[in-house]
């Protein structure tokens, strides 16, 4: 039955490398036995000791360096090395003093009972005996529960009902049965009060304990304790061997544990590295200190320990030697590669060409990095190497599986996948061999399936991320990276993405914004899809809602399919009218409208680009009631839907009802709107009557600036014989009446219809004093207000006509007061081209014109 497992002959079959620290040194240059040997001889030709740093990153082997140097040391010399790291989360001070006894016992064969006892303690042990048996009380209770039964048995035979209350006739039969019954807890009641130390105990005997004395405190000793305990081991060593000359204690992994660790150990420590003479005897002298450490992540560790000191000064301090462990070069770590892959890799389909090729693809990975490779880092890449060719060597390439064992090395496989989305191989390695195979490989390898299915995971989930996520960039990318096998590896795939019409707007917007690309890039093949998503989108325009979602931008990737794809269908008709009416039954209802109409215009923008122009809309639904918030939302869109008209009453109605009045302004503002928005109605007419009468007839102090404004409106939507009528009003004095009332605060739209019929020649043809003072005097009360207005109306071309008399001082304060302001920069260039103003000054025309570049 096959297990699944290699067998013991598989051709890919390996020894595990192990994680350990070697006594020789492996490399061609030996660079490990000659720092070795410099440490050796610092110590021999030295008698005081001192702290030695062994500085090297991780991985190059310092450990390596120690293990070497304690082999060259005689009996003269006591070696104790201490791996901090492997007693991590114990308590290090005591497993320190601990270890070093263990190793003073067991190597060097010097009693260390006296020293265990002293500094490590006594332990107790308890030896229990018990003789209980159980009790007076325990075995009388157990006798009377045995009754109880019997006095059931008595109690059933009873007839209850015989029984009387009268004195002197006791059934001695109930009674002896419920006596029975009760027998256990009478009993209880009878030895409590009978027995005077009132315990009821069930067992009864003597407990013997047998006392061993040794007890051991389990708690970390602190700083002082420490110094004490270590000062003495070491003194008491050197006083019983009077051979030894010197003591080296290597700390090694110090720089691999968590702040609070290190800073445990550094601090109870650091009298002894930096040999303080207040603490150290004359014996502590002959210890010399090994601290092998990564000096870059030692100086994180000790920038939380050091009490703020720099902690370049606080390792000058600690360390008072440093020597390096040198990376191997080039030509010694390439040799150890090959050394360790002969080692490891020993099944058949190992020989020199196929570990050669592993050996090749690491070197050419590593040939733009700066630093070399660690011995432990090549040690773990064969390792790697030889899991994966077990798993995969029948499967994929040696070169996909050298890759990915380099990239695993450092690299999650989130960040891998991530570099293979993008066509990039890790460390952007360039291959021997065709990237188009070794992207699915290492896909394969990571996702653990076939290449071509690790292909379809590789590319599945980053194209319908981007897709669902509308983000048309990233899957241009995704197809322009894996042109030659995007196709392959996504096909079955895309018609499941396609939207249904259940699914949200938002949904189908960005699903069609993102997977436009693909589309496009592959018609032929995704006809059927083109064609449902099509579906879709004719199906879901009627009730689209403009509140939450514009659906323009997606319209607009349909039109890059197929300028067509709607067919006879007229958008305007089954979205954007349905759309409008909608808005307009729900006017007022939801906080969205101006959202909706914002995406409405857009819409209406975008059907124009496809067509000459959109037939009118008869607003139906749009009423007296609502008119005024419809015009509203025109305003502060800034947008206007002006193929909608309302039906004609509502035009005619509202002349018909109007009254100039100043309650009625309402009335006015709507007229104002209708104006603006269909100036092609025939019911204006009837207004123009109607204006002259007023116009005749009005006191000017009790007029609104409402009438007004309809006055500049109709001024500014029609160029008939109403123009020529006002003006004669105005000379004649029908609108001179009580003229001497006017506040043009609060007539604005009066000055604007003065300036529109007489423009610079307001000053003599205006001949009433009060109607045209505002022109002719500087009005610092109203022409910000005015200003605004033609602002609004976009008639700035109109103010330089105006200002074109030095007499209308206000149109030219205007201008200057707004000189920066763009429609008066636009509007003025044109108007100095075309006439002259003798007041503008020779720096405001240059102001001017370089405002205008």
């Amino acid at each position: 039955m096959d297990t699944g497992q290699p067998s013991f002959n598989s051709p890919y079959s390996f020894t595990l490398l192990r994680e350990e620290s070697v006594k020789t040194d492996t490399l061609e240059e030996k660079s490990h036995e000659k720092v070795a040997k410099q440490i050796f001889d610092l110590i021999s030709q030295n008698e005081h000791g001192l702290t030695i740093g062994l500085e090297g990153p991780w991985g190059t082997g310092k450990t390596t360096v120690a293990n070497i140097l304690e082999g060259m040391f005689n009996n003269n010399t006591i070696v104790i090395n201490f791996d901090a790291w492997a007693h991590k989360g114990d308590p290090l001070r005591r497993i320190f003093l601990e270890n070093l006894l263990t190793r003073l016992r067991d190597k060097y064969e010097i009693d260390t009972s006296e020293l265990e006892k002293n500094i490590l303690g006594n332990k107790k042990e308890i030896t229990i005996v018990n003789n209980q048996y159980p009790s007076f009380f325990s075995k009388c209770l157990a006798f009377s529960m045995l009754l109880i039964p019997v006095g059931s048995a008595i109690l059933s035979s009873v007839d209850f009902k015989t029984i009387t209350l009268s004195p002197g006739e006791i059934n001695w039969l109930a009674l002896s049965g419920i006596t029975l019954t009760l027998s256990p807890a009478i009993w209880t009641v009878l030895y409590s009060f009978c027995n005077s130390s009132n315990k009821l105990q069930f067992m009864q005997g003597d407990i013997t304990e047998t006392h061993i004395q040794k007890i051991t405190e389990e708690n970390e000793s602190n700083s002082i304790e420490f110094e004490q305990h270590f000062t003495s081991v070491l003194s008491d060593v050197f006083k019983q061997q009077e051979n030894v000359r010197n003591a080296v204690i290597i700390i090694d992994n110090l720089d691999r544990l968590d702040a609070e660790s290190i800073k445990s150990i550094w601090a109870t420590l650091q009298a002894y590295f930096q040999h303080d003479n207040t603490i150290c005897s004359e014996e502590m002298e002959k210890v010399w200190f090994i601290l092998p450490y990564d000096k870059k992540a030692t100086k994180q560790l000790l920038s939380s320990i050091s009490n703020n000191e720099n902690s370049d000064s606080f390792l000058e301090k600690t360390i008072q030697v440093s020597i390096d462990v040198p990376s191997p070069v080039f030509s010694s770590w390439t040799k150890y590669l090959s050394q360790i892959s002969e080692q490891a890799l020993t099944g058949s389909f190992w020989d020199d060409n196929t570990r050669g090729e592993i050996c090749e693809v690491f070197q050419r990975y590593h040939s733009n990095v700066d630093t070399s490779p660690t011995p432990r880092y090549m040690r773990r890449y064969i390792n790697q190497i030889g899991i994966n060719t077990l798993r995969w060597g029948s499967e994929v390439s040696l070169e996909s599986i050298a890759i990915t064992s380099i990239a695993k090395l450092k690299l999650s496989t989130e960040e891998i996948i991530s570099g293979l989305r993008l066509a990039t191989l890790p460390n952007n390695f360039s291959p021997l061999g065709n990237k188009t195979d070794i992207i699915p490989e290492m896909a394969g390898m990571l996702y653990g399936v076939s290449p071509k299915k690790g292909l379809q995971l590789l590319l599945k989930e980053a194209v319908k991320e981007a897709v669902n996520a509308g983000n048309k960039q990233t899957v241009t990318e995704l197809l322009d990276n894996h042109s030659s096998y995007f196709l392959a590896a996504c096909a079955s795939q895309i018609s499941s993405f396609i939207p249904s019409d259940s699914h949200s707007e938002n949904y189908k917007v960005k699903f069609t914004i993102g997977i436009t690309p693909i589309l496009l890039r592959f018609q032929l093949k995704f006809a059927k899809e083109i064609n449902t998503l099509f579906e879709v989108w004719i199906n879901s325009l009627p009730s689209w809602k403009f509140e939450d979602q514009d659906c323009v931008s997606a319209l607009v990737e349909l039109d890059s399919i197929d300028p067509h794809w709607c067919g006879i269908e007229d958008i305007s008709k089954i979205a954007l009218s349905p759309g409008i009416n909608r808005l307009i039954e729900n006017i007022g209802k939801n906080t969205n409208q101006k959202n909706a109409f914002k995406h409405l215009h857009t819409l209406k923008e975008y059907v124009l680009t496809k067509q000459d122009n959109i037939e009118t809309l008869s607003l139906a639904n749009l009423s007296n009631d609502n008119l005024s918030k419809w015009y509203e939302l025109h305003n502060i869109t800034g947008k206007a839907l002006e193929h909608c008209v309302p039906q004609t009453y509502l035009i005619r109605d509202k002349i018909n009802n109007l009254t100039y009045s100043k309650q009625d302004d309402e009335s006015f503002i709507s007229l104002a709107l209708l104006m603006k928005h269909f100036p092609r109605s025939q019911e204006w007419d009837s207004l123009q009557i109607k204006l002259k009468d007023w116009l005749t007839n009005l006191r000017l102090s009790s007029s609104s600036d409402y009438l007004y404004k309809i006055v500049v409106q109709y001024l500014l939507s029609f160029q008939n014989d109403f123009h020529t009528d006002l003006k004669q009003l105005v000379k004649d004095a029908s609108l001179r009446r009580n003229s001497a009332s006017i506040d043009f605060r609060s007539l604005p739209h009066l000055a604007i219809s003065i300036a529109l019929l007489f423009k610079d020649s307001i000053h003599l043809e205006c001949i009433d004093t009060e109607l045209n003072f505002w022109w002719t005097q500087q009005d610092l009360h109203s022409k910000r207000t005015v200003f605004n207005i033609i602002k609004d109306l976009n008639i700035t071309q109109s103010l330089w006509i105006v200002a074109k008399s030095e007499q209308n001082i206000t149109a030219i304060e205007i201008i200057r007061d707004n000189f920066d302001d763009i429609d008066i920069i636009k509007n003025g260039k044109s108007a100095i081209a075309a006439y002259d103003f003798p007041w503008l000054k020779i720096e405001e025309k240059a102001e001017l014109q370089e405002r205008t570049s």
